[in-house]
C-alpha cells in the first residue's frame, strides 16, 4: 500500500541519514586525534631542542670559569666564538619555532573549516530526511558531541600554543645568559 511504501522510504531515507551522520562523526573524531598526536610529537621535539640548549648554556658555563681560571686569552677567543655559535643556533631554533608555530595554527584553521562543513552537512541530512522527533534529537546530540570534541580540541590547541610560548621565553632568558656569560 503506499503507507506501507512510504514508510519503507522513510526507513530507507532514516537509514541513510544515521550512516552519514556516523560517518561524519568518525572523520572528525580521527581528525581531531591524529593533529593531537601530531601537536604532542612537535612539542616533544621542542622539548628536546630546549634541552639541547640548556646542555650547551652548561658546557658555556664551564667554559667561561676555566678561561677565568687559567686567564688563557685563546680560551677567551674561543669562548666568544662558542657565544656567537651558540646566539646562532638559538636565533635558528626560535625561528623554527615560529614557523612551527605558524603551520600548526594555519593547520587549525583549516580544521575549524572542515569541522563547520561537517557539522552543515549533518545539519542539511537532518533538514532533508524529517523524519520524527527521534531523528532531530539524535542529530542535535551528535552536533553537541561534535561541538564538545572541536572544543576539547582547541583546548589542547591552546595549551600547545601557551607551552610554545613558554619555550620561546625560555629560549630568551637562556640567551641572555650566555650573553652575560659570555660578557664575564
Amino acid at each position: 500500500t503506499a503507507a506501507a511504501e512510504h514508510g519503507e522510504e522513510v526507513g530507507r531515507l532514516d537509514a541513510r541519514y544515521r550512516d552519514k551522520l556516523t560517518e561524519a562523526e568518525a572523520r572528525l573524531r580521527e581528525g581531531w586525534e591524529r593533529e593531537a598526536d601530531r601537536l604532542r610529537g612537535e612539542l616533544e621535539d621542542a622539548q628536546a631542542m630546549l634541552h639541547a640548549s640548556e646542555t650547551e648554556i652548561r658546557e658555556l658555563r664551564d667554559a667561561v670559569e676555566a678561561a677565568e681560571a687559567a686567564q688563557d686569552a685563546t680560551q677567551a677567543e674561543e669562548l666568544a666564538r662558542g657565544r656567537e655559535d651558540a646566539d646562532g643556533r638559538i636565533a635558528e631554533m626560535e625561528g623554527e619555532w615560529r614557523r612551527q608555530q605558524k603551520s600548526l595554527i594555519d593547520e587549525c584553521e583549516t580544521m575549524r573549516a572542515e569541522r563547520d562543513a561537517a557539522l552543515a552537512e549533518a545539519e542539511q541530512l537532518r533538514v532533508e530526511v524529517g523524519v520524527g522527533d527521534a531523528v532531530a534529537k539524535e542529530a542535535a546530540a551528535a552536533q553537541r558531541r561534535a561541538q564538545h570534541d572541536a572544543t576539547a580540541y582547541h583546548a589542547a590547541v591552546g595549551a600547545a600554543k601557551a607551552e610554545a610560548e613558554a619555550l620561546r621565553r625560555e629560549l630568551a632568558a637562556q640567551d641572555i645568559e650566555v650573553k652575560r656569560l659570555a660578557g664575564e
